[in-house]
């Protein structure tokens, strides 16, 4: 399939020209003004080269490219011009990041070479985003496949933790929601380093004793040395390592760039933490929003009003055969004869369903329907 390219010129037989020239070995778009080339961008995009004329009514070249490089980082962006001044041509690289800046008339041969050159650096960059993405997917699903088997409970309350965090940073509308989800995923990674029983005891919220207390507060450091080796995680390794720290301790003190969004992450994963320990213990949304506004310099009031709203109604039971993985269970998994295998609050992954299906090979073995939360 042939690589897209966008031209945009106010001149029609300049596009005219392109298009005649081009049409055989590229998938050619047109556009007269920066408007209609945003909007095929949006429309038609991605494009692997958008080459531009400077000198155009209203949006000019320099604007045009500016945009294009904030929306679609990706597309290599060309700059075309009749009077390539030197000011043109420093603002055209410092601000649209230009690949390459041509003067008119251009001809053909040259055209090509510098479209075969930018598809070639499109082709590269595209390659080189979708291999880190499938090393960072596969990362993270290996981390938390090797959660769900050495540490269930821990895995299960990382589950509920992605739920309650998605929610309130919709209800903030914050940028970039995926970093905060993950921070949740992968927040309790670092108990594998902790010893087992620990674990069980504090998740079942039994009294520990001050050293086991100083190992498992280690948790989260932990967990931010593994995750900030991977690529992209660095921001999410940090808004994990300072989980339980309170908002008092933190001090969220700017509102933008990344020092706000790891303050406004950790701050997130701890309230949703705090939020999740006395949802386990029975306690309604109301009556837990009520306790943690009696702390308010450790909570920050536009995340307890996101808490405020959550309601957890998206449940149904199922037989074992139907269940799939990422429901959540809402209530103990037990064998016929009342022995509880699975507790509530797991969260359903490949190992834990490859282990109800043996269970049950014997039709009636576990205790059926099951009550899930549905992802």
């Amino acid at each position: 399939m042939p690589d897209k390219v966008l031209f945009v010129d106010d001149e029609m037989n300049v596009l005219s020209a392109f298009r005649r020239h081009l049409r055989h070995d590229y998938e050619v778009e047109t556009a007269t003004s920066g408007a209609e080339a945003l909007e095929l961008c949006e429309t038609k995009g991605p494009f692997a080269v958008v080459v531009a004329d400077m000198n155009m009514p209203g949006m000019d070249g320099v604007s045009l490219l500016s945009e294009i490089k904030q929306k679609y980082p990706d597309t290599i962006r060309i700059m075309l011009t009749g009077n390539a001044t030197q000011k043109v041509a420093i603002d055209a690289v410092n601000e649209g990041s230009i690949f390459r800046f041509l003067t008119k008339p251009c001809p053909p041969e040259i055209l090509q070479q510098v479209l075969e050159a930018g598809t070639r650096q499109y082709q590269l960059v595209t390659a080189e985003k979708e291999l880190l993405e499938k090393t960072l997917s596969g990362s993270i699903r290996m981390l938390t496949d090797m959660l769900s088997l050495t540490n269930p409970l821990a895995f299960s309350l990382s589950a509920r933790l992605r739920l309650i965090v998605q929610h309130v940073v919709k209800e903030l509308k914050l940028e970039n929601p995926w970093q905060f989800e993950l921070a949740a995923m992968l927040s309790q990674v670092g108990t594998v380093m902790i010893p087992q029983e620990i674990i069980v005891k504090k998740m079942k919220g039994a009294q520990l004793s001050n050293e086991d207390e100083r190992q498992f507060e280690q948790h989260p450091l932990i967990a931010r040395k593994f995750l900030e080796r991977i690529p992209r995680l660095e921001l999410v390794a940090r808004m994990v390592g300072a989980q339980q720290v309170a908002l008092q301790r933190f001090h969220p003190d700017h509102n933008q760039g990344e020092e706000y969004v790891v303050a406004i992450g950790a701050h997130i994963l701890f309230a949703s933490i705090v939020f999740d320990s006395h949802l386990t213990m029975g306690l309604s949304t109301k009556d837990i929003v009520h306790t943690m506004r009696a702390n308010p310099a450790e909570f920050m009031p536009s995340v307890l009003k996101a808490l405020s709203t959550i309601e957890y109604q998206n449940k149904k039971r199922l037989s074992v055969d139907k269940l799939q993985e990422g429901m959540i269970l809402a209530e103990d998994v037990c064998l016929a004869n009342g022995e509880k295998v699975l507790p509530n609050g797991l969260q359903l992954s490949y190992p834990i369903l490859l282990q109800m299906y043996k269970l049950n090979e014997k039709p009636g073995t576990l205790k059926e329907p099951i009550l899930v939360i549905l992802p």
